[in-house]
């Protein structure tokens, strides 16, 4: 059913955020087919914010499962809030 193999478990912070986004895409897709269109517009943002993440993954964030937890990293800034709505609102036109 799925375009994307799970035997081929992401590795770093970039594939988790692919696989996110492959996994809403299809599920929009399903969402659509069933004419769900709001929950298949929630969807399609959390997609295009994965993708959005998964381009600016600093190449330090490699493997996430080396990371400190969210809690105890204060190395970090807080990354700027993406621009889902409007991303949706083009793609959708």
């Amino acid at each position: 059913m799925s375009g994307v193999d799970p035997k081929q478990a992401p590795n770093g912070a970039e594939d988790y955020a692919a696989y996110v986004a492959a996994m809403t895409g299809e599920m929009a897709r399903i969402a659509r087919g069933h004419g769900f269109r709001t929950l298949a517009y929630l969807l399609e943002i959390v997609r295009l914010e994965a993708r959005s993440i998964g381009r600016t993954v600093p190449p330090n964030r490699g493997n996430i499962a080396k990371e400190p937890s969210v809690a105890g990293d204060h190395t970090h800034p807080p990354r700027p809030r993406s621009s889902g709505f409007s991303a949706v609102a083009r793609e959708r036109r």
